[in-house]
């Protein structure tokens, strides 16, 4: 079969599963048929090449790792995430007139987020900066 996107949503996963051997092939490698193009078509044309001996499937990893790399993937994204709304809740303190940083190291710290909570509370800001020294 062509690569056609993702391995763990593809027939190929489907057909791993139930212990059928199959190719991922890439289509670069593959010279099209000449005429119209059909599904079909292409499936023949494929079917004749692996045959012949012709084709080489490509590397795909156990569905283990598959599985190990999406975890680690959807982890960084969430992480990325993280920091996105870290900088927004910064800049939202920094156009309030709430300078933050001037007042400790670690805007994202624990001192920063206790402040930041107290704020929230309705403290004023004289009594949070009381609590902090």
């Amino acid at each position: 079969m062509e690569s056609a996107g993702v391995v763990l949503e593809s027939p190929f996963a489907e057909l791993e599963a139930v212990g059928i051997v199959a190719w991922v092939v890439n289509a670069r490698h593959v010279k099209a048929v000449p005429g119209r193009k059909t599904d079909m078509a292409d499936a023949q044309w494929l079917a004749t090449l692996a045959r012949a001996g012709l084709l080489r499937g490509s590397f795909i990893p156990r569905v283990e790792f598959r599985q190990l790399h999406l975890v680690a993937w959807q982890r960084q994204k969430l992480v990325g995430m993280l920091s996105a709304e870290k900088n927004r809740l910064h800049k939202v303190l920094v156009d309030a007139g709430i300078r933050i940083n001037v007042l400790v190291s670690d805007v994202h710290g624990q001192s920063a987020r206790a402040m930041i909570k107290a704020f929230m509370a309705g403290l004023p800001m004289g009594e949070i900066l009381d609590r902090k020294g």
